[in-house]
């Protein structure tokens, strides 16, 4: 159940922060003014123009208000801020996912866990069929998956649709993210012991290379992304894939496609995802998906 409250503790502290009070500089001082504050402060050159926390607020007033400890004294109080209906929240959850453990590398930890139980048994099995002089292509696929090691969590449609995508809290862009991991972890088992699966004889070997030492073509990253279930063409401007590109890392990937972004966020998220679930390496011999011989083949006409 680790994705589920993966899912549950985002939403939490989206929700949280969604619920802190901001205001603008003006809209602070009215504020204290409307409290018969008989204090006057002046604007700071790096305040913005948009709304902002208390906390920034406050610490732009800091200096002044030494003169002042009755008022520094109620303003610092979390309890007389509640009663003046001021939502404050801690700096540590507003800092991000790093200062929370478990929030987000729960996930990864089980990828890269269920990736490592596969490859304990692909080795195993090779062993053996090596000691009793079989041929490598006897070997079954192998079926005692991570997936199946791991209980997979089973989402109903109800809860994560596959189109029209919404999140109650207002994160259509977690919730995307969420589904498409949930879908990778559920679906692994069946794509490798399918028919027609990749991992036939007929493919290339398998070579995992690192993420941050990976480079590959524009289009064939975007066949890393679909082997993953995200798709990349609903979170970019105009068509995804390129008529050619030479070898790209995947930052540098990652900062090309962003500018084609409908939502930058969103997007970011989509590539966090990825990172995630190939934290153990992907597979440069991945084969081409039907979209990259087409382009391929148009381009060498």
């Amino acid at each position: 159940m680790a994705s589920i409250n993966d899912a549950l503790e985002e939403r939490l502290l989206q929700y949280l922060l969604e619920q802190e009070t901001k205001k603008n500089w003006e809209e602070w001082l009215q504020w204290l003014a409307d409290l018969d504050c008989p204090l006057s402060f002046e604007k700071p050159l790096q305040i913005p123009n948009r709304p902002f926390s208390f906390q920034t607020w406050l610490t732009a007033c800091e200096q002044q208000l030494i003169q002042h400890p009755e008022w520094q004294a109620r303003l610092s109080t979390p309890a007389w801020l509640k009663r003046q209906q001021i939502i404050v929240m801690p700096n540590v959850l507003k800092s991000g996912e790093n200062q929370i453990p478990g929030i987000a590398e729960i996930g990864g930890l089980n990828s890269e866990l269920a990736r490592l139980i596969d490859q304990i048994h692909t080795v195993q099995q090779r062993l053996t069929h090596l000691e009793s002089g079989s041929s490598q292509r006897s070997l079954a696929p192998a079926g005692q998956s991570a997936s199946q090691q791991i209980p997979a969590v089973s989402v109903p449609n109800a809860t994560l649709p596959v189109s029209g995508l919404s999140d109650p809290l207002g994160r259509p862009d977690l919730a995307r993210t969420l589904e498409r991991e949930l879908q990778m972890l559920n679906k692994a088992g069946d794509t490798k012991g399918a028919p027609n699966s990749k991992a036939d004889g007929d493919s290339a070997d398998p070579e995992i290379v690192a993420l941050k030492e990976a480079y590959l073509s524009y289009n064939r990253w975007c066949d890393q992304f679909e082997e993953v279930h995200l798709n990349l063409q609903e979170f970019v401007n105009g068509t995804l894939r390129v008529q050619s590109s030479h070898q790209i890392s995947f930052q540098q990937f990652s900062h090309r496609i962003l500018k084609n972004a409908k939502k930058v966020k969103e997007l970011e998220h989509v590539l966090e995802s990825f990172t995630r679930l190939r934290s153990g390496g992907i597979d440069i011999n991945l084969v081409e998906t039907p979209g990259t011989l087409e382009i391929s083949n148009s381009a060498t006409d």
